[in-house]
């Protein structure tokens, strides 16, 4: 798991994804091990983002438990791999629905794998 987490942040940094944080919580929620969120830079840029991370997880075979998120219009889309949660945000929607501060404690401040 450790190496699909520094696959995803691998893709979002070189898509240019900003304010990129990890996050586990599987000690104290079953939501998921990991949770990714980052921010993008406008609609588009979110879903290049979000297509990249899809497109570079399934050449490891990883798929999502559930069909991509299209609707890049909202400002938040959500790719679900089971164990990892990947939440991405246009900074706007990052901000107002501030998810950050339910997954702070579980912050992973520095992620080598």
């Amino acid at each position: 798991m450790i190496k699909t987490i520094n696959t995803i942040i691998s893709v979002l940094d070189s898509k240019k994804a900003e304010k990129i944080r990890v996050y586990y919580p599987a000690e104290q929620s079953s939501i998921a091990d990991y949770i990714v969120i980052a921010t993008s830079l406008s609609p588009i840029h979110l879903k290049t983002t979000m297509v990249a991370v899809h497109d570079e997880l399934k050449t490891v075979n990883i798929r999502p438990a559930f069909p991509l998120d299209n609707d890049i219009e909202s400002g938040w889309t959500l790719m679900d791999y089971g164990n990892v949660i990947v939440h991405l945000f246009l900074e706007e929607k990052r901000e107002y629905y501030d998810i950050d501060a339910i997954w702070a404690k579980f912050e992973i401040k520095d992620f080598s794998g």
